[in-house]
């Protein structure tokens, strides 16, 4: 998708007009949150950070913004983000190990 070392930067910076971003919102949230198609959709809802209930102020983290596009979330809080960790999770652990392609260390002698 991005071959370039600054392509990513680039493609959330087009999804994201030099108006329509926030200064107190990482680039990276930025960057899940232009996975939405809808442009509208989009800058209305960087408008709208959740309430983070355990301090009461109200942010974006990434997990918010991957819940927010339907992304899988690093934190699971709801029973059913657990249930789709656990599955991930052990479909993981059933697929075969990835074969390791390397260099050998070299034997002096």
């Amino acid at each position: 998708m991005h071959d370039r070392p600054y392509g990513r930067w680039r493609w959330i910076s087009s999804r994201w007009p030099a108006e329509q971003r926030r200064a107190a919102v990482p680039h990276y949230i930025h960057g899940i949150l232009a996975a939405m198609a809808d442009p509208e959709a989009r800058f209305a809802k960087i408008e709208q950070p959740p309430l983070n209930e355990r301090t009461g102020t109200r942010r974006w983290t990434q997990d918010e913004a991957r819940r927010v596009v339907g992304w899988q979330v690093t934190h699971p809080e709801s029973a059913q983000e657990k249930v789709i960790a656990v599955h991930e999770l052990v479909g993981r652990l059933q697929r075969p190990p990835r074969r390791r392609v390397g260099r050998r260390s070299a034997v002096v002698g």
